[in-house]
């Protein structure tokens, strides 16, 4: 429920947009400067739907209601599963350290940093259980 909340409150932080930040693009027109953001969010959602449709297509032999996947079953599974368990676990951990890379660049650098960091260890403690 809290990742569906924070998805959702940035679509709408992704879609408004300060002028203030482009200034030194000065042949934007105002208009352009209202509608691009909006445009440019609804462009990310309608291909973060088609990834998820083309994902779901792609693997739809590896899904399976009455199957769950847990540590004694882990040693049963094929190498297939294997893989795409270790391929989503990488592209994870990706995402994660592109985060925390990003704040430690940012205008709050090191305070902002340490906060986002601090936080994803706290969140990978209960992934990890």
């Amino acid at each position: 429920g809290m990742m569906i909340a924070a998805s959702y409150s940035l679509l709408v932080e992704g879609a408004s947009f300060e002028p203030g930040h482009m200034s030194q693009l000065a042949f934007i027109t105002s208009l352009d400067v209202f509608i691009m953001p909006l445009v440019n969010t609804i462009i990310g959602f309608a291909a973060g739907i088609l990834f998820i449709l083309a994902t779901k297509q792609a693997l739809g032999g590896h899904e399976s209601e009455e199957e769950e996947l847990g540590p004694d079953s882990l040693s049963q599974a094929g190498w297939e599963k294997m893989v795409l368990i270790m391929f989503v676990m990488t592209l994870h951990s990706l995402t994660e350290g592109v985060g925390i890379g990003v704040s430690f660049g940012g205008i709050k650098g090191m305070q902002l940093g340490q906060f986002i960091a601090l936080s994803l260890a706290v969140h990978n403690i209960p992934e990890g259980l």
